[in-house]
């Protein structure tokens, strides 16, 4: 379990990807949700559920190297307004 690995220090850049990552599941499970929402296709609610596992997965390292869990999508906004427009 990651819980028994000794946590190191992170560079600026792996704490920015994690949280980075955790935008990006986020965004992905939402997109698959409206997808869902918008045609009914089971395919796009059992992604989602996907994308929430990957999301819990990067939530667990951010939690464990002390950094904030992101509220939102950051620099992602765009893309994801993109996504759902067409």
């Amino acid at each position: 379990m990651i819980a028994d690995i000794p946590a190191s220090d992170l560079s600026d850049k792996e704490k920015e990807i994690l949280s980075y990552g955790y935008s990006e599941e986020l965004l992905a499970r939402d997109v698959y949700n409206y997808l869902y929402e918008l045609y009914g296709e089971e395919i796009f609610s059992r992604i989602a559920d996907s994308e929430q596992k990957h999301m819990e997965a990067v939530e667990v390292l951010l939690d464990r190297y002390e950094l904030d869990i992101p509220s939102g999508y950051g620099d992602l906004q765009s893309t994801y307004e993109a996504l759902i427009a067409e």
